[in-house]
């Protein structure tokens, strides 16, 4: 239980075992045994990976004092020292966690380029399936915290793509060894299950859940929203990104009474659909009513960030709605409306000519937008039309098989009573 005494004297004296840990290393350097001077790095490194600078350089100035040395101060060098040794070992599994715990420690400091590029250059991702289930363990942590750090940085695609498969999968605690879900301890042996329990994190390591779940859905209303508006009369024309965000929408849209947000997952739902209306007012409101994003680190100005991006997608979602309805639109207008400067109105407008998503034209003199309008151009009529008829095809295709398999029977039954008589 982290909320007991107990726990928090345990915790005290992590300062002393890396206190060990540094003498152990000094020891094995002197004595020049590689092999196990490996495995004391790693030991320190995965005690220093997941913790805030302002916390190591404490730890180290104690260590330090104790042990009459210079006191480290600059984390991110020691770090660079201790994995850049770490890589030339020879154990394929040291190098492995060694670049994890890499990877999660730039990602905690906002180093989201970096941490990417270490883990692109390694292809981890092809091969973290042989590893055992430890290592995978810290590549799954290592993946959702370079989401959160690319969310922060205001990368929502980069930020998506990380948290996608953990928050697809319904076993996020599990997979973070964070907790095993109930379901889950029910099909296991009691070796199993003791073995399972031995895997998990303590409570000062874990990754908040909510936090993770709120940056997943964030990301995903902001990338969904677009393209639901865009092509949805289009019968399969673009895959959505994230099913299970969809998936909640469409529950959260089928429930018959819509009363106020509870939790963190209505408030996201109930501003995607402001934001699907054009209403990036309400949308922005529900969104910083989230109180999980006082977790991260400069949270006001993450929640700037994400008011930017609700402003540009919701610009884009107007866009995508309108098209159809007029001929042309202003500018000028369009940057009243969504409080957005008339060069970034411009920048989205381009955008999304080059990318096929709209017909149109920029014209720069007159300060407006021209659609090309076609014959055809009410698309989604156009599907509800071939809708209607493909379920008409099919409500009388059902209907043919009917009336064959009764008139069949029918006339069976005649012969064989035609045949009886005979």
């Amino acid at each position: 239980d982290p909320h007991t005494t107990e726990y928090i004297e345990r915790l005290k004296e992590e300062a002393k075992l890396y206190e060990l840990i540094v003498k152990c290393q000094g020891y094995l350097e002197k004595t020049d045994n590689q092999r196990a001077l490996a495995r004391v790095m790693l030991r320190r490194v995965e005690l220093l990976y997941f913790k805030p600078d302002a916390v190591n350089v404490s730890i180290e100035e104690t260590v330090a004092q104790s042990l009459g040395t210079p006191a480290v101060t600059d984390i991110t060098s020691l770090m660079e020292s201790l994995c850049g040794r770490l890589y030339r070992a020879k154990s394929d599994r040291i190098r492995t966690r060694t670049v994890l715990c890499h990877v999660f420690h730039h990602a905690l400091q906002n180093r989201f380029h970096k941490a990417r590029d270490i883990l692109l250059m390694t292809h981890l991702q092809e091969s973290i399936q042989n590893a055992d289930v430890s290592t995978q363990i810290l590549y799954n942590r290592a993946m959702v915290q370079l989401g959160l750090c690319a969310f922060r940085c205001g990368m929502v695609k980069e930020a998506h793509s990380a948290l996608h498969d953990i928050n697809s999968s319904h076993r996020n605690k599990e997979l973070l060894a964070q907790g095993l879900m109930p379901q889950r301890i029910s099909q296991l042996t009691p070796e199993q299950e003791r073995l399972a329990k031995s895997r998990l994190l303590p409570f000062h390591m874990h990754i908040n859940l909510e936090l993770m779940e709120a940056v997943y859905l964030v990301c995903s209303m902001l990338l969904e929203i677009p393209q639901i508006a865009l092509f949805s009369h289009d019968n399969g024309r673009r895959k959505a990104q994230s099913r299970i965000f969809r998936k909640y929408l469409e529950v959260n849209e089928r429930q018959p009474f819509g009363g106020p947000p509870e939790n963190t997952r209505d408030h996201i739902l109930t501003a995607a659909r402001a934001l699907y209306v054009g209403d990036w007012r309400k949308c922005q409101h529900y969104i910083k009513a989230v109180k999980v994003w006082d977790l991260l680190p400069e949270s006001e100005k993450v929640k700037e960030m994400v008011s930017r991006q609700i402003q540009e997608e919701g610009l884009r979602t107007y866009i995508a709605l309108s098209q159809n309805y007029y001929s042309t639109m202003s500018i000028q207008r369009l940057s009243e409306m969504f409080d957005l400067s008339i060069t970034k109105i411009r920048s989205i407008f381009s955008r999304m000519i080059v990318s096929d998503e709209i017909d149109a034209s920029i014209d720069g003199q007159r300060n407006i937008v021209i659609f090309n309008q076609k014959a055809d151009s009410n698309d989604r009529l156009k599907w509800l039309a071939t809708q209607l008829a493909e379920r008409n095809h099919g409500i009388q295709e059902s209907l043919d098989k009917l009336t064959e398999q009764h008139s069949g029977i029918t006339v069976g039954g005649s012969r064989g009573s035609r045949h009886a008589g005979a």
